[in-house]
């Protein structure tokens, strides 16, 4: 049996991603929210559970974190994996795998994904690479800076779901 999605309108979305209803529009237009339909009155309608969509330089950060992890393995990533942070995480997965970034991953029932074990795909890899600044092995800042895009999304998540 399908899991029935819920919908929220634009008006809804652009209060929760703290943007305007036109941007929201286009995200859905552009197909940077996956999921959206038009409704019987022709306005967009937004699933639910939607993050706002990541720009470049947060994909670029998330995919040199998973490179860094990927690299230091006895890097200690509890931090942004505990808790609330953990539905961050996935939901950022997530999107990027709905954006062809990284490859599928696998999450347990608190959310929890094992970093290490994320494969990015070869436009995530020459995303993560790309740029006037030439990725040379990130550091624990590059991590820290996957942290604030985590913490952000899941209180976006969580100011969603009141």
């Amino acid at each position: 049996m399908k899991k029935k999605v819920e919908y929220i309108n634009t008006e809804i979305a652009a209060n929760i991603f703290g943007v305007n209803k036109k941007t929201v529009a286009k995200y859905c237009r552009t197909g940077q929210i996956k999921g959206c339909i038009k409704g019987a009155d022709n306005k967009w309608l937004i699933p639910a559970n939607a993050i706002k969509p990541l720009t470049t330089n947060q994909i670029k950060t998330v995919l040199q974190s998973i490179i860094y992890v990927k690299n230091n393995p006895k890097q200690n990533t509890n931090t942004i994996l505990s808790g609330d942070n953990a539905r961050g995480v996935e939901l950022t997965c997530q999107y990027l795998f709905d954006h062809g970034y990284i490859e599928a991953y696998k999450k347990n029932k608190n959310y929890e994904v094992k970093i290490a074990k994320i494969r990015l795909t070869d436009k995530g890899m020459d995303l993560a690479m790309s740029g006037k600044k030439k990725f040379e092995g990130a550091d624990i800042s590059v991590l820290q800076g996957w942290v604030n895009i985590v913490i952000q999304l899941a209180m976006l998540y969580f100011q969603a779901k009141k």
